[in-house]
């Protein structure tokens, strides 16, 4: 006799209510997986309404109206961390600031306001600037959802004329590429003419062959030149600081010995004028001599392994040429030969890269060229080492 539990239904075998037991067993499993997403939700559902309303009663009417479902930015607010969305974004009314025509040397002052416009908190990090004539300001760093702020900005313009563009990045807590950028321009004008703007000097004329230089007041107004200075004092003037007026002619004089060891810079004139304190005039002087190449890179270099460069050596002034002597700092650098032609001189050099000293990949050298009349010229070289070659471990 077959037996049969009290389980099985009339005429089901053993076999027959064990598949029927099995195959309820696995329903019911599938039913609970595919429930407890949707309990899930509806419990955080449940729990967020709870938790807004009693943050603002607003939400209270919409805890009680199921059919009135709650802002993504309220949701947000309260869901998990890791399941947040950037929540704070910034906006600000304008991302420039043109203050057009500023007179130089004078500070000036403007603001950027902005707003977080969701409903998360705004973290402003850090605002930094291209340059330290421009300085920012920010008086709080955490704004609430819709709440407002701005960021003051102290400019100082510029002592040369013309267009100036300085840029302020702010770094915050919202999901963007990058810091937002602001920017800052103006116009700087002199109300002071000054003429020549850049001084050609010579180191054969007399004087230097410089032109005077005339300060003038574009809006009448008389003042008084306070200083005059030059670079390494190459160049001085005589004037009268008790006297005032609507323009000045001044009549530099140069040292030209002082000259020879500064060939470049700048002249610095201060005045009166209201609007204009300082006045500058560049000065450029060409050498008696120049070298066609004053550094030499040499790359993928090996030890020992000669290697040849050619260099000019001209005259600004018709003066013959002549190469006295050639030297090297580090007796890594020898001149072959030496060939005329017009006013210059050909030089063929050899440059023989010494061995490695540990890891170094480089190595430098520094070729000095006399001229007859006692001018030196130098020439830099910088040798790079070819890399070795990694061979893959079998």
């Amino acid at each position: 006799m077959q037996f049969q539990p009290a389980e099985c239904a009339d005429g089901e075998s053993y076999g027959d209510y064990l598949w029927r037991e099995g195959n309820m067993r696995i329903d019911r499993v599938t039913q609970i997986a595919l429930a407890a997403p949707a309990l899930f939700f509806f419990q955080l559902l449940s729990a967020q309404q709870t938790l807004a309303s009693r943050q603002s009663p607003n939400l209270a009417g919409r805890q009680e109206s199921a059919a009135a479902p709650l802002e993504s930015g309220e949701v947000e607010a309260n869901l998990p961390h890791l399941w947040r969305k950037s929540s704070a974004a910034i906006k600000f009314e304008t991302d420039a600031y043109d203050f057009g025509k500023v007179i130089p040397g004078r500070e000036y002052n403007c603001e950027f306001k902005f707003r977080n416009v969701r409903e998360g908190v705004l973290r402003i990090e850090k605002i930094t600037s291209t340059c330290g004539c421009t300085v920012p300001k920010l008086t709080k760093k955490e704004y609430g959802a819709g709440e407002s702020g701005s960021i003051g900005v102290t400019f100082l313009s510029p002592e040369r004329p013309g267009l100036t563009a300085e840029h302020i990045y702010v770094h915050s807590n919202c999901k963007q590429d990058g810091p937002l950028k602001l920017t800052v321009k103006a116009n700087v004008e002199f109300d002071i003419l000054v003429e020549p703007k850049k001084l050609s000097l010579s180191l054969k004329e007399k004087n230097a062959g410089i032109t005077p230089i005339v300060i003038r007041s574009k809006d009448g107004r008389p003042f008084s030149v306070q200083n005059f200075s030059a670079t390494n004092g190459v160049i001085t003037a005589d004037f009268d600081p008790s006297v005032k007026a609507a323009q000045f002619i001044l009549k530099p004089q140069v040292d030209t010995d002082k000259l020879r060891d500064c060939l470049n810079g700048i002249v610095s004139i201060k005045l009166t004028h209201p609007d204009s304190n300082n006045v500058y005039v560049s000065y450029t002087t060409k050498p008696l001599f120049e070298i066609s190449r004053s550094f030499l890179i040499l790359r993928n270099i090996k030890p020992g392994k000669p290697i040849t460069r050619e260099l000019w050596v001209k005259s600004n002034y018709g003066d013959p040429v002549e190469v006295e002597y050639v030297s090297s700092s580090n007796h890594h650098t020898r001149l072959l030969r030496q060939w005329r032609r017009h006013d210059s001189i050909g030089l063929a050099i050899e440059i023989t890269p010494p061995v490695q000293v540990g890891r170094s990949m480089y190595f430098r050298d520094d070729l000095t060229i006399g001229i007859k009349n006692g001018d030196e010229l130098v020439v830099r070289c910088c040798g790079f080492y070819m890399r070795p070659l990694s061979h893959p471990h079998n």
